[in-house]
């Protein structure tokens, strides 16, 4: 203790009463202005920015993260929300968990990789790379993050796409977009489509002073994580990968509820992916189909390419997917087959090693340049 402050000057009760009042205040005061109180952030403040997208996972206070719904809040906790300096050619990555470093340390991630490369633009600017993915599969979250995102002045969406982002089980079913239909319904009706999309629960104006309190604990709870994580640089408990035995190829071929020989042309959400090109504007947008991993022997290998995907369906999606691109004249690279399979790890059919995703960073950065310095496809 310094010199003129004694033990005696502290009151543990008046503290915790102080303490008491002050969440009183905030919970009652929330549903009045706690959306303005949600816009503002510790983030790229008083802490340092994160370098992926908030999530939490199954052990929140492990990790120094929340796995939640709004968008402004994780967006704004993002380093890209700092401000883009005048020399920063900017690219964000939108994807799923491979994007997002679900199975590698966050340096060894796809996003951080290139990030680090030290590409350089044409007109001399530094091509800054941001992590914008999320767990898990499904191309209307990522259009709900590019929606969001776009504010940030991107000049390249590099969008991530796998065959299970698209089906028809992955179109609604996330957290992130039954938490934001209303956003939804105003991206469908600026861009003038029809996505289908459900009517939200609360479309008759339902607002709980509940659900305010629960939003308010959410928001104080990650501004407070912020603190441990600025401190430890910890977001993610990684897998244990040396337990794990990738599973034995099945011998069904029925996916998603398709069956074979076919797929139907609006069977997959080629629809979002038109949105989100539509939703960029000007800026370029890369699609990318991701690379799988495939058994290289085995039973059930002739109608298998993992234990995710038949061969069948999958060759129809990539099929589908070419066709669509050179149709709506989309830029597309088909990197299914780019990584050996030792290069994926044992927890999932899309997880490259660290030495996977450092390949797949070489094999992408001259893509990346090509665009920067005004190239086509």
């Amino acid at each position: 203790m310094g010199k003129g402050t004694s033990a005696s000057a502290v009151h543990p009760l008046r503290v915790l009463l102080k303490g008491g009042v002050l969440f009183v205040v905030l919970a009652f005061t929330f549903p009045v202005w706690g959306g303005a109180l949600t816009r503002l952030s510790t983030y790229n403040w008083i802490v340092g920015g994160r370098l992926r997208l908030p999530y939490g996972g199954g052990n929140p206070d492990a990790v120094y993260s929340s796995s939640m719904t709004d968008l402004g809040v994780m967006l704004r906790s993002h380093v890209a929300a700092r401000g883009k300096p005048a020399g920063e050619y900017r690219v964000i990555i939108l994807g799923d968990s491979t994007v997002w470093g679900f199975s590698v340390p966050l340096e060894n991630s796809l996003p951080f990789l290139l990030d680090a490369a030290g590409l350089t633009a044409c007109d001399g600017r530094a091509v800054r790379v941001y992590n914008l993915g999320y767990p898990n599969a499904s191309v209307t979250k990522d259009l709900l993050i590019l929606d969001e995102a776009m504010q940030y002045q991107p000049d390249l969406v590099l969008w991530f796409v796998t065959l299970a982002a698209m089906t028809p089980d992955r179109r609604f079913d996330h957290p992130i977009i039954t938490g934001n239909l209303g956003e939804l319904l105003a991206i469908q009706s600026a861009l003038a489509l029809d996505l289908g999309i459900p009517e939200p629960a609360d479309a008759g104006g339902k607002d709980t002073f509940f659900d305010r309190r629960v939003a308010l604990n959410e928001f104080v709870r990650f501004e407070l994580y912020g603190l441990m994580w600025n401190a430890t640089g910890i977001d993610r408990e990684l897998p244990d990968l040396a337990a794990v035995q990738r599973p034995a190829l099945p011998g069904y071929v029925i996916y998603a509820g398709f069956l074979p020989p076919s797929l139907a042309d609006d069977a997959l959400s080629f629809d979002v992916i038109g949105a989100g090109v539509r939703l960029a504007g000007g800026t370029p947008v890369l699609l990318v189909n991701e690379p799988i991993y495939v058994q290289p022997d085995g039973p059930n290998t002739d109608i298998r390419y993992n234990a995710s995907y038949p061969r069948w369906v999958y060759d129809e999606y990539r099929a589908q997917f070419a066709a669509r691109a050179e149709r709506e004249g989309w830029t597309y690279l088909d990197l299914w087959d780019a990584l050996p399979p030792a290069e994926f790890t044992p927890d999932a059919d899309l997880h490259p090693t660290p030495e996977g995703e450092a390949l797949l960073a070489e094999i992408l950065a001259p893509y990346i340049l090509q665009i920067a310095c005004g190239g086509g496809r």
